[in-house]
């Protein structure tokens, strides 16, 4: 099996455990097989069957053979916490990545870069393979308002703004209007 189709394949199946309901009724292989061929994944529902099969070996997974068709869930109570995320949450963390540097704390933005290196490092990845990884390439953000220039900043400046905005602190800010060169102090309350 080459690489790029054996990280299809597990791509395809973090992608179908994560569909999987975590209650009744459960979901059918067809069902499925529709689920995951819109998030960019061609599969046959003879291919969703096997790898529920294969799946259930591995993780709790149960399917309720009453019906006619067989409806695929999690056992209950069981831990689902599937790490990675799935390419809709890629594409998104994509999207947003450029505003969220721009608005968040650093603190805050270095614990989710590692999420957002994981969604463009699942979106090369899946780009030559998967028709809804290349979508990102294809949709550009645009601010519904004029764009504006980001001011000269001291990040340490900027540091201090936003740690009084986390912990409801006031600060002290020395202010200079535009056209008036006096300086004024203002108590500025960053709560909300």
């Amino acid at each position: 099996m080459s690489a790029i189709k054996a990280r299809n394949t597990l791509s395809r199946h973090w992608e179908m455990l994560k569909l999987l309901p975590t209650r009744d009724p459960g979901c059918s292989a067809l069902q499925l097989c529709h689920l995951l061929k819109d998030a960019g994944f061609e599969v046959s529902k003879r291919t969703v069957e096997r790898d529920l099969q294969e799946l259930s070996c591995i993780f709790p997974l149960i399917s309720d053979e009453s019906a006619n068709t067989y409806l695929w869930r999690w056992m209950d109570n069981a831990a689902v916490d599937i790490p990675g995320v799935s390419i809709a949450e890629a594409i998104s963390l994509q999207m947003v990545e450029g505003t969220m540097k721009t608005v968040l704390p650093k603190q805050l933005l270095r614990s989710i870069e590692p999420k957002f290196q994981q969604a463009r490092s699942k979106i090369a990845a899946l780009s030559a393979s998967n028709p809804s990884a290349s979508l990102i390439d294809k949709i550009a953000v645009v601010s519904p308002t004029l764009p504006m220039l980001q001011p000269q900043s001291i990040p340490a400046v900027v540091d201090s703004v936003q740690q009084a905005l986390i912990n409801d602190k006031q600060l002290q800010a020395c202010y200079f209007a535009l056209h008036d060169h006096t300086e004024k102090n203002y108590r500025l309350n960053l709560t909300y």
